[in-house]
């Protein structure tokens, strides 16, 4: 039998079936529902301080625009460099910048420009993160497993679309933004303990 009907006998999680992708996915989907809390709740503060739709639009901007701008160069830097030190270094980075975000707020030190450099900093990382973490999952399944580790993390992005801002709108009221800026901070150790243990265990 070969690896290919092997493949498509084992469904659509089959690619789950190996350890690597299980733990990388299931960091991941964490991970991406925490970053939907974030961009939900700093619209919800950015609303709070200025009470402006427009700086809603500027953010977002600045938070999606680095990716258009830089998304060639980062794909490139992405095959130059080892793409598991670069996401650790960028997923820690997020997890840093969500961190500071939370204590801003928390602090009482927040203002629409620190959250405006903030955000653009989530956008250059976000833009040399992504091609970096998407390139890292062909590595986590054998060649024949690639089709479908790529459709389950597509999965697991869209997915995460939908449940983070809804989480957010739950949870925004009896916590607060700063909790949720937090939240999305802590929920980068689930991604980077996967990616630890992807090298240091056993596939």
């Amino acid at each position: 039998m070969t690896e290919v009907t092997e493949a498509k006998r084992g469904g659509m999680f089959r690619s789950l079936s190996n350890r690597n992708a299980r733990l990388f996915f299931a960091g991941l989907l964490f991970s991406n529902i925490g970053s939907w809390l974030q961009l939900t709740a700093t619209s919800f503060l950015l609303y709070r301080l200025t009470g402006s739709s427009v700086d809603l639009g500027i953010n977002a901007a600045l938070q999606f625009l680095p990716m258009l701008l830089l998304g060639a160069w980062a794909g490139a830097f992405a095959d130059r460099f080892d793409r598991r030190r670069t996401t650790v270094i960028t997923q820690s980075l997020l997890a840093l910048q969500a961190i500071v975000l939370g204590v801003c707020d928390v602090a009482g030190v927040i203002n629409v420009e620190l959250v405006f450099v903030l955000t653009g900093l989530l956008g250059i990382i976000g833009a040399i993160d992504n091609p970096s973490r998407r390139g890292l999952v062909t590595e986590l399944v054998p060649p024949h497993e690639i089709g479908n580790a790529m459709s389950l993390n597509t999965a697991v992005m869209t997915g995460s679309r939908i449940f983070g801002p809804a989480l957010a709108a739950a949870l925004v009221g009896p916590l607060g933004t700063a909790w949720l800026f937090t939240i999305n901070g802590i929920s980068f150790v689930a991604v980077l303990a996967s990616l630890r243990d992807r090298w240091l265990g056993s596939p």
